[in-house]
């Protein structure tokens, strides 16, 4: 009796084998983790455009001297607006500028002073060579208007003066450079020639000036 139970164990212990080996193969099998997503990579920086380099409109003053048959200090004002995109480093630019000369001359027995008004709307083309600096060209065409004063003094005579006035065309071309402090302000530094194409003043000038530009 007991090697019957023995042997019939055994038999039902050999028959289980397979059964369990079965349903092992039939359990699903565990799903794959999910593959490692790729680290993002931070989007490389645009290359600096002439649209970056200034924004809007500006406005500044700038201090020079003007040199030709006179020679004199001038001060001037200028207002920048942007019109459109060239290229990606070209922008043109509207300018207006007001400007006022003072030359003045010694004469034999007396001296000339000429005081000159402009009014110059003038097109510009920037270009970004850097984070802070950007070099540019102006072109213009606009109004002078001019009045002088001859005082002449001799020995032993009252003193005399006479006086005239002209009006006429003038052009500007001019380069310069423009270096950003901060966002808002840059100094600027430009060499002009100024030639007064009518009235009286028939002469071209030479200017150099610097001054600062404020970013509205």
């Amino acid at each position: 009796m007991h090697i019957r139970s023995f042997v019939a164990a055994a038999l039902a212990a050999t028959l289980a084998v397979p059964a369990l080996a079965g349903a092992q193969a039939k359990k699903p099998a565990p799903a794959a983790k999910p593959a490692a997503q790729p680290a993002r990579t931070a989007p490389a920086a645009p290359a600096r455009s002439a649209r970056s380099a200034q924004q809007g409109l500006s406005v500044g003053g700038f201090l020079g001297y003007e040199m030709g048959d006179l020679d004199g200090l001038m001060l001037r004002f200028d207002g920048e607006m942007q019109i459109q995109a060239l290229s990606p480093q070209l922008m043109l630019s509207g300018v207006g500028s007001v400007g006022y000369t003072r030359f003045t001359a010694d004469i034999p027995f007396g001296d000339i002073t000429w005081n000159v008004f402009k009014l110059i709307p003038a097109a510009r083309v920037t270009m970004p060579v850097s984070p802070e600096l950007s070099l540019y060209g102006d072109g213009g065409l606009g109004l002078y208007h001019g009045r002088g004063t001859a005082e002449i003094s001799f020995p032993g005579l009252p003193s005399s003066s006479s006086s005239s006035s002209t009006t006429g065309i003038l052009m500007r071309l001019g380069v310069g450079a423009f270096y950003k402090l901060n966002p808002k302000t840059r100094l600027a530094g430009s060499l002009e020639i100024d030639p007064y194409l009518s009235g009286d003043a028939d002469t071209t000038n030479f200017t150099i000036m610097a001054g600062v530009m404020m970013d509205l």
